[in-house]
């Protein structure tokens, strides 16, 4: 079963109409402050988005295969090349994740998400962003690990926010395990739900 989430802990909710405009919500407390974090990255396209966004010191990208999110890193016309055959990518759409890469603001590592996240030091992340296994007890553990590796006023998103995958006939476990960290930390409360069409919502927490 999945447990209802506090009142308190929903009182200074804000939904918006998808998670890029979630992000511009965050900008005015995250831009500019230290280290981001993305577990799941596929070809880099919302890293790109969280990175120009944030502008943050540096960027930690976990993944178990880094090869796309690498290629579209990659200087605009060896990302064209790689890219091509599999994502049909404009590379310009990289540009931010470029440069970070070029200036080594870049941390890479491949790598299971929760090994990925256990190597960060404590408290050490203003903004990390789970999309990443979304079934079984990955997102549980994933996010109690965020927990730990979040600084003070920093806050944890998670993708795919939704009960059932309508597409690949899947049930997710990434909302019970939010309820479930919710429900033994009163102390977190949701502050962000960045909506989708299909309902693969995101959602953002803070202490």
């Amino acid at each position: 079963t999945i447990s209802d989430i506090a009142w308190h802990q929903l009182k200074n909710a804000r939904i918006t109409p998808n998670r890029f405009r979630m992000l511009s919500c965050l900008n005015a407390s995250l831009r500019g402050a230290g280290t981001t974090v993305e577990v799941g990255t596929q070809a880099g396209f919302f890293s790109n988005s969280l990175i120009k966004m944030f502008a943050p010191s540096r960027h930690v990208m976990i993944d178990i295969d880094t090869k796309a999110s690498l290629a579209s890193a990659m200087p605009k016309e060896q990302c064209r090349v790689h890219q091509a055959a599999q994502w049909r990518a404009d590379c310009g759409s990289f540009a931010s994740l470029q440069r970070y890469n070029e200036g080594g603001r870049i941390v890479w590592f491949e790598g299971r998400s929760t090994s990925g996240l256990a190597s960060l030091p404590a408290a050490s992340a203003s903004f990390i962003y789970i999309d990443a296994d979304h079934v079984g007890e990955s997102p549980a553990l994933e996010l109690e690990l965020a927990a730990t590796k979040v600084a003070p006023g920093g806050v944890i998103g998670m993708n795919d926010y939704i009960y059932y995958d309508h597409h690949a006939k899947v049930v997710y476990t990434v909302k019970r395990a939010l309820h479930a960290f919710l429900k033994a930390h009163q102390d977190w409360e949701v502050i962000l739900l960045g909506l989708h069409q299909r309902d693969f919502n995101d959602i953002v927490i803070q202490r």
